[in-house]
């Protein structure tokens, strides 16, 4: 029998919002060394509150999700569903969550006023058309009663997608900006283009190094 710390909860909540995460994510979002991770998440594994899993081809190390234990009793039916998780999606969940993590512990964001992809579908947050189904932004931070949407880019959309998303921005969502992170200051520039093609100007992108080191993409 396991008794459930403080930090436990901490670490099931973070789990249901993100759906799964690194160990290095974990550490990284509790304050913690890997040794206390290791030892600690060992013990929720074996008494089914954590799973563990390797994505063959994708990532060598663990990834961690809520186990039954946890996820049973959940008042949202969602919740109480086991996480699947797809390799081709992998790499760009993974660096979503760096990028929450990221603005949590070096850009100061409270992370209460994050809301993550998953929480989106069912909070519809920002979203005017409640029945329509549409692509929702990888975060949502609120700042100043403002709604601001992130969108973690990974690979380059062609000018017609992208211009149908920028569209579905504009007319169905109330987002005061939408921030794209891109990997490439090509890919940055190439976004900023089309939405000034379009006429866009609460479209706005920067590139991954400038964000982690430690660009105010969201100041106004």
């Amino acid at each position: 029998m396991v008794e459930i710390t403080d930090r436990d909860k901490e670490i099931f909540e973070f789990l249901f919002r993100i759906r799964y995460a690194t160990a290095k994510q974990l550490c990284l979002y509790l304050d913690c060394s890997y040794d206390v991770f290791r030892k600690r998440i060992s013990k929720l594994i074996k008494a089914k509150y954590i799973e563990s899993e390797i994505i063959k081809g994708y990532l060598k190390n663990n990834v961690y999700s809520n186990g039954i234990e946890v996820r049973k009793n959940n008042e949202r039916k969602l919740y109480r569903k086991k996480v699947k998780m797809n390799g081709w999606s992998l790499l760009h969940h993974l660096k979503i969550n760096d990028v929450m993590v990221h603005f949590i512990k070096a850009h100061n964001i409270d992370e209460n006023t994050i809301t993550t992809e998953r929480e989106i579908y069912w909070k519809r947050t920002g979203i005017l058309d409640k029945k329509k189904k549409m692509k929702v932004p990888d975060l949502v931070i609120e700042k100043d009663k403002k709604l601001i949407a992130i969108e973690v880019e990974e690979s380059k959309k062609s000018k017609a997608r992208l211009r149908n998303v920028f569209t579905n921005y504009s007319l169905y969502t109330s987002f005061y900006c939408v921030i794209y992170l891109c990997p490439t200051e090509g890919q940055k520039n190439y976004v900023r283009r089309i939405a000034a093609e379009e006429d866009r100007s609460f479209i706005s992108a920067y590139t991954m190094d400038e964000f982690f080191s430690g660009v105010d993409v969201i100041g106004f």
